[in-house]
């Protein structure tokens, strides 16, 4: 790879910045779940739990659907407005759209949802409103995504989080109902949405709602609900092929290998955050040289990582099931999580890839790709599960992702010029293979001891790739830019 200009190692490092500042709120999110686990089931019964859970189903679900995926409308198109005026055209138009969707189809959704569900009656307005207020908010902090201000962002997000955890546990351990928990969410959303749309809405000045570019805005968006269904099927449907076709036992074995293997996904998400906003931005100002540079170091970052997570896989996935399941689990599992892992690697490269798509507006060939490889999914399910078990739901998975993947590169192809860089894949694999053979020869007996053995495999493997020339001392410069606070400017 040549060297990198000035330019390029400005805008790695601040995709690097802005992934680092992205860690509080997946520190945050990660967090959330495991405590509200501990608080609820200590004052609740299972079945008012069953019922929480199945609420905040139904309200992640339908966000996506009421809100059209307009936030990803804002990432787009805010970063090439220039000046005020035309910034607060794009603004107020897309949260126009964002506000008059939730007005027409939440209703909808909650009379399907109560159609459904009579349960859901003396908490279904709560509800509602909490879909309209949520999806506004999130709009108005995504306008700080689209202005790569990553550690305001990731801040009114990890508020939030804190907040919706608060207005749960808290009534929970007082001892409300479900109906006034969920209206203590209400408020509490209420209350910060109106925070934080009072500070954005001085940020873009005069409230106008503009009646141009709405339907650019709505052709961009709306393949992006399609997208995020077909990708639902191919990342979720496999679970609930094998409880259905097999056992809810069998999905008992399945889901730990499968969720060990998606912990690469830590680096796709805090990356994935920040990326978008940038490579709007240099497509706007026509700077193709750079977005191909970023987009290929990005690539090169994620093959780094990710070929010894898929070799470690190979060989640590059964020691580590048996500490954290049992051994039993650990044996009915063999080999998914390094399949699982391969997949998630493959995710995270179609993540770049669909940078190039978006910017291009080309989110329609993105959602019939992702509708394909659901197709091949679950008819490789169908097909394959009652023969093989349940590796082959995890196979199922890496064919769609491999499909998903050749599909959009080769798309992508057309607009820029991005290699695969395969002798940096080959050197990696090199890296690897003294690693693996460390796994191999030692089997730790506690999770700290696991976690040591995994601290000298990725020391062994650094020590390598520097050996063979992977990471250049620019490149380190960059990463090491990261670890530098950066609430952004």
């Amino acid at each position: 790879m040549s060297e990198l200009s000035e330019n390029t190692q400005r805008e790695l490092q601040r995709l690097a910045r802005g992934s680092a500042a992205v860690t509080l709120y997946e520190v945050a999110g990660r967090l959330k779940g495991p405590i509200l686990v501990a608080v609820l089931y200590r004052f609740w019964s299972a079945a008012d739990y069953g019922c929480y859970i199945q609420v905040m189903v139904l309200l992640t679900l339908a966000m996506g659907l009421t809100g059209l995926q307009l936030h990803h409308a804002l990432v787009r198109f805010l970063p090439g407005a220039k000046g005020r005026e035309e910034r607060s055209r794009v603004f107020f138009g897309v949260l126009g759209l964002s506000v008059l969707s939730n007005v027409i189809l939440v209703p909808a959704v909650c009379l399907i949802a109560l159609a459904l569900d009579r349960s859901l009656g003396p908490i279904i307005v709560p509800i509602g409103v909490l879909m309209v207020v949520k999806s506004v908010t999130d709009l108005f902090i995504s306008s700080y995504r689209a202005d790569e201000r990553m550690g305001i962002y990731s801040v009114l997000l990890s508020v939030g989080v804190v907040g919706d955890l608060a207005a749960v546990a808290v009534p929970a351990a007082l001892g409300w109902s479900l109906v006034g928990v969920f209206r203590a969410l209400l408020a509490v959303n209420v209350v910060f949405g109106l925070c934080v749309a009072g500070v954005v809405v001085v940020r873009f000045g005069a409230i106008r709602f503009p009646l141009g570019h709405l339907r650019r805005y709505l052709s961009f968006a709306l393949p992006m609900i399609g997208s995020g269904l077909a990708h639902w099927v191919v990342n979720s449907s496999d679970r609930w092929l094998v409880a259905m076709m097999l056992s809810t036992t069998a999905l008992g074995y399945y889901h730990p290998a499968y969720m060990l293997g998606t912990v690469l996904l830590v680096l796709p998400r805090m990356v994935g955050a920040a990326l978008p906003p940038m490579a709007a931005r240099l497509h706007e100002n026509k700077d193709r040289r750079t977005m191909e540079a970023v987009l290929s170091h990005y690539w090169k970052l994620l093959v780094i990582v990710g070929v010894p997570f898929v070799f470690g896989a190979l060989v640590m996935q059964r020691p580590l099931l048996e500490l954290l399941t049992t051994s039993e689990v650990a044996r009915k599992a063999a080999y998914i999580t390094p399949i699982v892992a391969l997949s998630t690697l493959l995710l995270g490269g179609i993540q770049i890839l669909g940078e190039v798509m978006k910017v291009n507006l080309r989110t329609g060939y993105t959602a019939k790709v992702w509708a394909a490889s659901a197709v091949v999914n679950v008819g490789a399910n169908l097909v394959l599960i009652p023969l093989m078990g349940i590796i082959a739901a995890a196979l199922s998975t890496l064919a769609a992702f491999g499909l998903a993947f050749v599909l959009i590169y080769r798309e992508s192809r057309r607009y820029v010029n991005l290699s695969l860089q395969w002798s940096v894949i080959l050197r990696c694999v090199c890296a690897s293979v003294p690693q693996l053979c460390l796994f191999a020869a030692f089997r730790p007996a506690t999770f700290l001891g696991a976690c040591g053995l995994a601290g000298v495999g990725c020391v062994i493997y650094a020590v390598g790739i520097v050996m063979m020339g992977v990471v250049k001392r620019t490149e380190m410069e960059i990463l090491r830019g990261a670890l530098k606070p950066s609430l952004s400017r």
